[in-house]
This record gives C-alpha cells, sequence and structure tokens, in this order.
C-alpha cells in the first residue's frame, strides 16, 4: 500500500491547480448572465473607457470589409448602448456606433435565437434606422459549447476564446483610462474559467482517476473504515466509562444521558458532542476538529423542566495520526466526564422535584 502511495503522490502532484478564480460576476453568483455580460463587455469596448484597439482588432481578426483600415482610420466615437430597442419586438446585445460605421453584437451564452430569423429581422430593422447608409458590421458573440448558428450570414461569428486572445493584446499603456485596466484583466479572466468551456472539464485529473480507480476507491474505503473505527473507539470508550448513561452516536453528533431523561433522538436531556468542522465519519484529517459540548432540553422535556439548554464549550482535538486521536479521546472522555459531575445531579433533582409535584 505504501508503495502505491508514493506513486499516486508523484501523479497527483503533476496535476494542475483547476480552481476557478474568483471574478465581478462570478462573486454577484452572475457568471453566465447574458444582460450583465453584454454591460460589460460594452463598457470595455467604449473607447473611451479602454481603447479603441479592442474593436478594432475584432473587426480586423473577422476580416468583416476589405476597406476596414480606410474606415476606422478617420472613425470618430459616437455611443455604445446595450439591450437597444429597433423595434417594438427587437433589442440588440450591443450598439456600438462611430460617425462612419456601426457594429451590431448578438450575444449568445447558452441561448439560440429567440426566433429562427431574429437575426435576420435585427438587419431589417437596422437598415430603416441607417439613414446615412454607413457600413454596419454584424457579430454573433458566444462560447465554445453553444453549438448555435446564426440564421443571418451577414453576421460573423466570434468566439468568447478568440475575443479573449484579442483582449490579451491590450496592455495598460493602451488604455484611455488606466484605472480600467484591472476590469479588463477581470473580464479576460471571466472568460477562460466561465466562458469557454461550458463543463470546464479537467481532463488530467479524469485521466488520472480512471486509470488509477481501483487505487483510489480503496483509498477512500479504507479510510470511510478507519473514521467509523475512531468514532466507534470513541463510543466505546464513553459506554465503558459512564457505566450509568446511555450513549446514542450518529454522524452529526453523540449523545450521553440516562435512561430516566426521556431522551429519545431530537427530543428529551442530553449532553451532546458536536463536531463543527467536521462530522463522526470523517474526523480523520489534517486540521484539528472543534467539538462543542452542550446541554440539550428539547421538544417534550423542554417545557416540562426547568432545565437551560446551553453550550458548555467548545475545544480542538488532533485526528491526525494514531498517537494524536487516542489522546483526544481520552482528553474528551475526561471533558465528558467533568461536564458529567458537573451537571448531571442538577438535572436529576430537577426531574425528580417535578415528579414530586405530580
Amino acid at each position: 500500500m505504501k508503495e502505491i502511495l508514493l506513486s499516486l503522490q508523484k501523479q497527483i502532484d503533476k496535476l494542475p491547480n483547476t480552481k476557478k478564480q474568483e471574478t465581478f460576476l462570478n462573486i454577484l453568483n452572475k457568471s453566465t448572465d447574458e444582460v450583465l455580460i453584454s454591460k460589460y463587455l460594452a463598457y470595455l469596448l467604449n473607447e473611451k473607457n479602454t481603447t479603441s484597439k479592442i474593436l478594432f482588432n475584432i473587426l480586423s481578426s473577422l476580416n468583416v470589409s476589405e476597406n476596414l483600415l480606410e474606415i476606422t482610420k478617420d472613425a470618430q466615437f459616437v455611443n455604445i448602448d446595450t439591450e437597444f430597442a429597433i423595434s417594438k419586438s427587437n433589442r440588440l446585445d450591443i450598439f456600438i456606433r462611430y460617425n462612419n460605421f456601426w457594429v451590431i453584437i448578438e450575444n449568445k451564452i447558452f441561448a439560440w435565437e429567440s426566433k429562427a430569423n431574429q437575426t435576420i429581422e435585427y438587419e431589417k430593422d437596422i437598415n430603416k434606422l441607417n439613414v446615412d447608409k454607413v457600413p454596419v458590421f454584424f457579430i454573433y458573440l458566444k462560447p465554445n459549447y453553444n453549438t448555435s448558428i446564426p440564421a443571418n450570414r451577414n453576421f460573423h461569428t466570434l468566439y468568447y476564446k478568440n475575443l479573449k486572445d484579442i483582449m490579451r493584446q491590450i496592455s495598460i499603456n493602451d488604455l484611455t483610462n488606466q484605472n480600467a485596466y484591472v476590469f479588463l484583466q477581470d473580464f479576460i479572466i471571466h472568460m477562460e474559467n466561465y466562458l469557454m468551456k461550458y463543463l470546464n472539464l479537467d481532463d488530467d485529473s479524469i485521466n488520472f482517476y480512471i486509470e488509477n480507480k481501483k487505487s483510489l476507491d480503496n483509498i477512500i474505503k479504507n479510510y470511510n473504515e478507519q473514521c467509523k473505527n475512531v468514532r466507534n473507539l470513541l463510543v466505546k470508550a464513553l459506554e465503558n466509562k459512564f457505566k450509568g448513561f446511555l450513549v446514542h452516536p450518529t454522524n452529526s453528533y453523540i449523545q450521553v444521558y440516562k435512561q430516566h431523561w426521556e431522551n429519545q433522538g431530537s427530543t428529551g436531556i442530553h449532553f451532546e458532542l458536536i463536531p463543527l468542522n467536521a462530522n463522526y465519519e470523517t474526523l480523520i484529517r489534517k486540521e484539528p476538529v472543534r467539538i462543542k459540548f452542550a446541554i440539550h432540553n428539547e421538544k417534550n422535556t423542554k417545557n416540562k423542566y426547568n432545565i437551560q439548554q446551553e453550550k458548555i464549550c467548545t475545544i480542538s482535538y488532533n485526528f491526525d495520526k494514531t498517537e494524536n486521536i487516542m489522546n483526544s479521546i481520552e482528553q474528551i472522555v475526561i471533558q465528558v466526564e467533568n461536564i458529567i459531575n458537573h451537571y448531571a445531579d442538577k438535572i436529576d433533582q430537577e426531574i425528580a422535584e417535578h415528579n414530586l409535584k405530580i
């Protein structure tokens, strides 16, 4: 087993860190919200905030026009809008206007066209607005996992992967407002983490598990069995120490009580040992386990006996190796003994006095 573990550890050390970085949209739980992503992108495509190089490089990469360099040479930025209404039923995700050309961006994360001819209608509506007949460039922006195809062939498909590569080429010195660089970097990270792979599968880790499934499953099985053994040792230690008490273990807590305390499951009077950062089937771990000791007087006995429910204390114990596990079990038993010595007679007296009154 030791040789297997060493071999697995070497392979694990080679696996990449796949933890996703936090981003502004991710923190808001809006990782794939099309409206918010469009607004964020519109901010970055506004040359007053960043630079025209982003948009111009996008258009160049899509080969939208043979005369693109000539068109953009003397272009003057006018405005950029999101959710721009071009008819009673149609809104543009992003509408960018320069004095001598327009850009329309339809942003599709998961969605397809809401109507079979949505992009065709967009072009018709735009043509009605375009009284000066300036060139209009249509972009269909989507992640690679979105397999939709625009019905209007005049829409050029741009993948978030390519948009990310274009934005990566922008330096802080390119920006009109250098304070916006933090937003540019945040959006790049967001695209890498949330808008390029739907499942974000880590193929290396998957292959590692498939190739080592038997060994890994045996390790997990052995870990689970050892954790149960530790819990059973603790329960047995409590039972052996406190002969006049019953011990009721679950995965989440251990209860210690006397028969006449009317305890049954989550009702009655009992002392309770609750691990706060683990449970009794995952006790073995590197970091200390914090166990809360408390008195509970619940449900059927709550209004019957004058016994206050209270947290007594919280103590950390080490369960990382055999020596520490045995020492922790011994210390827990001592702590329970102190609690019993302090509280048990008072509980017995309260129950006896109540029974004399009835």
